[in-house]
């Protein structure tokens, strides 16, 4: 009994010991970890990241002028191709011009069947020139940044086009398409986050 008894006082004494260590650790602070200190360094850093021009607050990524829904390609692009899917396989081997792919005909095919979806991200990005989204920046971590990855799909889709247009004497239609990819380019470089400048290079 008496070891039981011991056993039980050591496992509390090291509860109680665990627990005084992260109350320490929120309400004083100890070196790296002093909370209270992080926290009064706040305001401070809020100072300098408006000096600096930098965002700091969920209004500072909104525009600095008003978008209306006839400028703004931001949304309208991203119905478009949230509702339409490409097909990375068929884009890699286009984009590498691997002509003795087994499925390099079918990739071919596969770019005539997504004219039309082509054409009209084209002609979204040619036709409005401005470019936001509205997000709840509040959500932190959780926020969706949209379908990146299927933009990056959409502009290899576009610069293959555009080769094969050149290739075959189109040169108007080629320089359309190229117009619309840098549009694009433009536009996810304009996003707050990292990822869609990377997403634009």
């Amino acid at each position: 009994m008496k070891k039981g008894g011991k056993r039980i006082w050591w496992t509390a004494g090291i509860g109680i010991f665990i627990v005084s260590c992260c109350l320490m650790v929120f309400f004083v602070g100890i070196g790296k970890w002093d909370i209270p200190a992080q926290a009064r360094r706040l305001p401070d850093l809020r100072m300098k990241s408006e000096k600096m021009g930098l965002p700091s607050t969920a209004d500072d990524l909104k525009p600095a002028g008003h978008i209306t829904d006839r400028e703004n390609a931001g949304p309208i692009l991203t119905d478009l191709i949230k509702s339409n899917s490409f097909n990375r396989s068929y884009l890699s081997i286009l984009e590498s011009g691997n002509t003795e792919s087994e499925e390099y005909d079918d990739a071919v095919l596969y770019l005539e069947e997504i004219e039309g979806l082509l054409d009209s991200a084209v002609s979204i990005l040619n036709s409005r020139p401005k470019w936001h989204i509205d997000r709840d920046y509040d959500q932190g971590h959780a926020l969706s940044l949209g379908p990146l990855s299927e933009f990056n799909r959409l502009s290899s889709a576009l610069l293959v086009r555009a080769k094969r247009r050149l290739t075959e004497g189109d040169i108007d239609a080629a320089i359309e398409d190229m117009r619309a990819l840098r549009n694009l380019s433009k536009n996810l470089a304009s996003e707050p986050f990292i990822m869609g400048l990377l997403t634009a290079h």
